[in-house]
């Protein structure tokens, strides 16, 4: 932004990044660039920025040095996601705005009941139209589709809120897409059993550009092959020295893991574990 004017897309970048990863917390506020200071949108982690100008990642100290920041507000994911609930846009917030965060932990839900009946609808709703996933944008044209209206609304999303209701939600949205036939896919059968593991996989992904590359070059999809085995070692690859120390904590508590690879000529790729260590994904920079 230049003065109270949006320009570029960094608000809503910032905002789908931080909503799709569910880590990190969401900062607006203003960064220098060549000549003057510009209003602006990142997501920072315990030891780097994404950067939604370039969408790729950054030492969180250089960016401090780079961009001389001065934070306006600090948003985590639950916050994010109900304050583009509430105001129908992924931001910049207003401070009035704001005040819609303050006391939504007193709100109680009369009935929990009927929450749990809802969200297993919206479960079944979203299943049948091949969105697994809820957003927060768009649950109140959902909730007008069903018919209910704006004290359902309000009831559901105060609950949705809360730890119990988001367990709930999940636990319904897998259900659901069990009943409709949808099974986690077998690892794929080149992968090994790694000599000297540190931790599981979980169900192992290609992205669509990674799995057309091992395709059609052999050379590449034996990087792809030992590249995971190094991954599942823990040796982090290129990574920058500070995120193999974060990686080796991420190890110790239980938190998400990266890893980046190179071979020249063959094409620079990522090797994301959840924190959970549900799903392992191999991807090049490009498509995260």
């Amino acid at each position: 932004m230049v003065g109270d004017k949006p320009i570029g897309t960094c608000y809503e970048d910032a905002w789908r990044f931080l909503i799709r990863e569910e880590e990190g917390e969401l900062v607006h506020g203003s960064v220098q660039t060549i000549g003057k200071r510009i209003n602006h949108a990142w997501v920072e982690l315990p030891s780097f920025v994404w950067e939604p100008r370039s969408g790729e990642f950054i030492k969180k100290s250089d960016f401090y040095e780079m961009a001389e920041p001065r934070e306006q507000a600090r948003y985590t994911t639950e916050e994010a996601a109900i304050m583009a609930a509430r105001t129908k846009n992924l931001g910049p917030w207003s401070a009035q705005e704001r005040e819609l965060l303050k006391g939504r932990s007193n709100v109680a839900t009369a009935n929990p009941a009927i929450e749990e009946g809802l969200a297993q609808e919206i479960a079944r709703y979203l299943i049948a139209k091949r969105q697994p996933i809820l957003k927060a944008a768009e649950l109140e044209s959902i909730f007008k589709e069903l018919g209910y209206g704006e004290k359902e609304l309000r009831d559901f999303t105060s609950y949705i809120e809360t730890q119990e209701g988001k367990d709930f939600f999940r636990k319904s949205m897998r259900l659901e897409l069990y009943k409709a036939g949808y099974r986690p896919r077998e690892e794929p059968k080149f992968v090994p059993a790694f000599p000297g593991a540190l931790f599981p996989l979980g169900q192992l992904v290609t992205t669509a550009g990674v799995d057309a590359k091992m395709k059609e070059d052999p050379k590449f999809e034996a990087f792809v092959r030992e590249s995971i085995a190094r991954h599942h070692r823990g040796d982090w690859g290129i990574m920058p020295e500070e995120d193999k120390k974060s990686n080796e904590e991420a190890l110790r508590i239980g938190e998400r893991l990266m890893s980046a690879y190179e071979q020249y000529p063959l094409p620079k790729i990522w090797i994301i574990t959840e924190r959970d260590r549900s799903a392992t994904t191999v991807l090049f920079p490009e498509e995260y």
